[in-house]
Parts: structure tokens; sequence; C-alpha cells
């Protein structure tokens, strides 16, 4: 398992945050990972996200969309291989259906 992004996977994913709401909606997020079992995915999954859990150990405890959205995309691209495309669009439906949540409650 590579834990690394090509320049163009940082793009792709700078791109995408560009299409987000500006500015960052401030949220609150809870993480559960008990049920993950150790290995590989649980890594990837500790290494996206220790960005946004640093920020949600901060004083306030919020946590910007944007970097809930990277780290997701991170752990996404991570763990997966990109071969099942039909996993890959259930992925990107729900990352739009949180979005148009997110827009919709604040």
């Amino acid at each position: 398992m590579r834990l690394s992004l090509s320049k163009k996977e940082v793009a792709e994913i700078h791109l995408m945050l560009t299409t987000l709401p500006i500015p960052p909606i401030p949220v609150f997020v809870v993480i559960r990972i008990a049920g993950l079992p150790d290995g590989d995915t649980k890594t990837a999954f500790e290494m996206a996200t220790a960005p946004i859990v640093k920020d949600s150990l901060a004083e306030d405890g919020i946590v910007n969309s944007h970097s809930i959205f990277a780290a997701m995309s991170f752990f996404q691209k991570w763990s997966t291989d990109g071969s099942d495309k039909k996993k890959q669009e259930e992925i990107k439906d729900r990352k739009d259906a949180s979005l148009l949540v997110m827009i919709r409650t604040f």
C-alpha cells in the first residue's frame, strides 16, 4: 500500500477543493474507527485523518469542511485501487450528497 500522492492526484484533489463553498464551513466531526481492523486500511485512515484529528483537539474543536473532504479523498485514494468503477461512483455520489447536506444546513 502506498501512502503518497502523485502531482496529478494532488492537482485533482486541489481542483475538487476549489469547487467547495467558500469560505470553508466550520463543523464538528466524530470519527469512530473502533470497527476498523488493524492493517493497511486502518493505517491509511489514520494518516489521512491526522490533520483533522489535530484540529479537533484544539480548544474550540472545530474542523473546516475542506479539510474533511481532503482527508476523505486521501483515504479513498490510499485504500482503493480504483478498479471497482461502481464502488468509485458510489463513493463520489455519497461525497456529493454530504456536500449538499452541509450547504443546505449552513
